[in-house]
């Protein structure tokens, strides 16, 4: 994974070029490789833990597999950005079903055991989340 720093006008003009030489290395642009930053990192309380438990195992989560796990997810369930610039995570037990289905193109049937598997971790963290959420935005009124 890379860690690429956001050029802005008030950067040096060469970082500038720079980023832009690097973005077309990889054949994408600025706001593509955003998208997909923001896929891999909003999604990696899932697709993280999924790796790990399926690591030693005869089916190991691919990296274009995590990929298009974290596209599904960032896709579907997160939600836009709030007013200090937040997403949230939306997946929980009343959705959780829409994301094995989704996912099933893409993962073998260990691999759909292994992240369901998951689900009652994602949906306290879900819930813990909402909650610390909910907390700060009281307090800042």
């Amino acid at each position: 994974m890379f860690f690429v720093s956001h050029a802005s006008e008030d950067d040096d003009p060469e970082k500038a070029q720079e980023l832009d030489a690097f973005y077309a290395s990889v054949g994408t642009d600025a706001k593509q490789w955003d998208e997909m930053e923001g896929a891999n990192s909003y999604s990696a309380c899932i697709t993280m833990p999924l790796a790990q438990s399926l690591y030693c195992t005869d089916t190991p989560l691919t990296a274009d597999q995590a990929r298009q796990l974290a596209t599904i997810i960032y896709s579907q369930f997160f939600t836009p950005k709030d007013q200090d610039g937040q997403r949230h995570l939306t997946l929980g037990a009343d959705n959780w079903d829409s994301l094995i289905e989704q996912s099933r193109p893409i993962l073998s049937q260990s691999q759909l055991d292994a992240l369901n598997a998951l689900k009652p971790r994602v949906e306290y963290q879900t819930y813990d989340a909402n909650k610390s959420n909910a907390a700060t935005r009281e307090k800042s009124k």
